[in-house]
């Protein structure tokens, strides 16, 4: 799945579009890549002010990859319904390894469970194949926002 198959799946749009590109998808895993590049716009903000002398990606951002990517699976997953995945809870996250600028990462998420409204997911981001993230999260799907 290439950039404008992305955003014709998901909402979300650049500077805060960044799945760069999906490498697997199933009806219960996605497998993505992200690369936090030090000469886009964003990311050279982020950069300049999270720790300058040495910059490290912000774990928030981190997590929101992992999110987009669930997100990609949702949509793949319930076609051109009438509804969007809002996230709803944020659990067990662990931070392994420092992400630094310019580190192309492997993103994956997949389905743990579904209960009613509710799809419980697992997230990774792997760089040089160690994980440098885990989170188990939530969404529920929502008519409007």
């Amino acid at each position: 799945m290439n950039q404008v198959e992305i955003e014709s799946s998901i909402p979300h749009r650049k500077p805060f579009l960044f799945v760069d590109r999906v490498l697997e998808l199933t009806d219960s895993n996605i497998v993505a890549q992200a690369c936090p590049r030090s000469d886009d716009v964003f990311w050279k903000l982020v950069y300049q002010g999270h720790y300058p002398n040495q910059p490290v990606t912000p774990g928030v951002l981190l997590c929101e990859i992992v999110f987009q990517a669930g997100a990609l699976l949702m949509a793949h997953r319930l076609g051109k319904s009438d509804g969007v995945p809002l996230l709803t809870r944020i659990n067990q996250t662990k931070f392994r390894l420092p992400v630094f600028p310019d580190e192309l990462l492997e993103v994956s998420s997949a389905v743990v469970e579904e209960l009613g409204p509710a799809t419980f997911l697992q997230g990774k981001i792997k760089k040089t194949n160690q994980v440098a993230l885990q989170v188990e999260y939530a969404v529920t799907l929502k008519s409007e926002i």
